[in-house]
């Protein structure tokens, strides 16, 4: 649809999100001065202009409302700082749920920064008790995530109960309002503003949904080990073919090389653990740490773990790369670093992870990586650590290795 909507432009200063309902206070996490990006975006905007239209039609007197991928807070803490002003000493209820470390993180901190108590929050594993009268939601860019959580959503949901979600039209595929009519109820899209849609559903009581979370699985003969993960881990139904070329490489150590104790290997950015699996079985002394941001993939790699290794020394944390995780405490960090966090691609992320792994590395640790060619993580790696060799490549992927001294 090529049509535009004219809702006029509020703008503020960079940190400043200025709607109808009102200004709040927001920074993207971890907050980073020379940062250009927003903690919001047209699409958090024009469903909150939006909104604001159709009061109180589609927020009932102390009306439930959850709040699905809302990062960094804009739609929560917007509702939570406004809404009892606009609807008369509003008492109702909002709930965010969110599969994101760093987004539930940035949203605390905002929420601080608005002058509020934190909000009612759960991961997307541990989904609240029904019924709610609205659902809120930024698209998230995995639709099979998206498409889970919706089946799971709509148990929660009161009959006729309405389904108000935004993004941006590049991210916004032709799949997602057939989807949402099947698995909700009729649906329809707004004209565009400032290149962002909003998409308006309603209840349907015929639809059939369901109360638990998505397993897709895959084996790896090779390996000996079947991969269990939930909707939202990356690679979720085959191996990716980085990751394949990485598998290999993983070393096997006899002790820890200063100590003589057994080794300590981190799996950064763990997904569904194969990494650290496969780490596991060629050192079976050693004690490894799995990280990652996402709740589901933090699930899913205790999963798998505990179904082949159940008594070994392992630690799983969801956090922000390796915030955490000891100082010079790791002999290796093992990743396959993402270049995305939701539809932000950048080199932040990675970088941020290289330094984290050279803090957590021993002297004479090492950090294993794989990563697209065209990246260029060898240049990052020989800047931090002063060293880089490459352990295999591909026409496409490159095994990096850097040693810290």
């Amino acid at each position: 649809m090529s049509d535009t909507h004219d809702l006029g432009s509020a703008s503020g200063r960079e940190n400043e999100l200025a709607t109808p309902w009102g200004t709040v206070i927001l920074e993207r996490y971890p907050f980073d001065a020379r940062e250009k990006l927003r903690a919001w975006d047209a699409a958090d905007e024009y469903l909150l202009n939006t909104l604001i239209e159709h009061l109180p039609q589609w927020i009932p007197d102390n009306a439930r409302i959850l709040v699905f991928n809302d990062q960094f807070g804009a739609l929560g803490i917007s509702l939570r700082k406004f809404l009892p002003v606009a609807m008369n000493a509003w008492q109702g209820e909002i709930v965010s749920v969110s599969d994101s470390w760093i987004a539930n993180a940035g949203s605390i901190e905002n929420q601080k920064r608005n002058g509020l108590d934190a909000e009612t929050s759960c991961s997307p594993l541990e989904l609240p008790e029904g019924p709610f009268d609205l659902l809120l939601y930024k698209l998230p860019k995995n639709l099979a995530y998206f498409e889970d959580m919706l089946q799971r959503f709509r148990v929660l949901l009161k009959p006729g109960a309405m389904v108000i979600g935004a993004a941006m039209v590049k991210y916004l595929p032709a799949s997602v309002q057939p989807m949402l009519t099947a698995k909700i109820g009729s649906t329809s899209a707004s004209l565009a503003w400032k290149k962002a849609r909003v998409l308006v559903s309603q209840c349907d009581t015929q639809q059939p949904g369901h109360s638990g979370p998505a397993i897709a699985s895959y084996s790896l003969p090779e390996y000996e080990l079947v991969l269990r993960s939930f909707s939202n881990v990356f690679s979720r139904q085959q191996l990716d073919i980085g990751t394949r070329l990485f598998l290999p490489v993983i070393p096997q150590l006899q002790h820890s090389a200063l100590s003589g104790e057994p080794p300590v290997i981190v799996d950064l950015a763990c997904g569904n653990g194969v990494v650290g699996l496969v780490a596991a079985r060629r050192n079976p002394t050693a004690r490894l740490i799995l990280t990652d941001e996402s709740a589901m993939a933090i699930a899913s790699a205790k999963e798998n773990f505990m179904a082949y290794f159940p008594e070994r020394e392992v630690s799983f944390m969801q956090t922000d790369a390796l915030r955490g995780v000891e100082k010079a405490s790791a002999d290796w960090v093992l990743c396959n670093p993402p270049f995305h966090e939701q539809n932000a691609v950048g080199d932040h992320i990675a970088t941020r992870m290289f330094r984290q792994a050279k803090d957590v590395l021993k002297p004479g640790g090492r950090f294993l990586i794989v990563g697209n060619r065209h990246l260029g993580y060898h240049l990052k790696l020989k800047r931090l650590f002063g060293n880089v060799h490459v352990e295999a490549s591909n026409q496409k992927f490159v095994v990096l290795c850097s040693v810290k001294h």
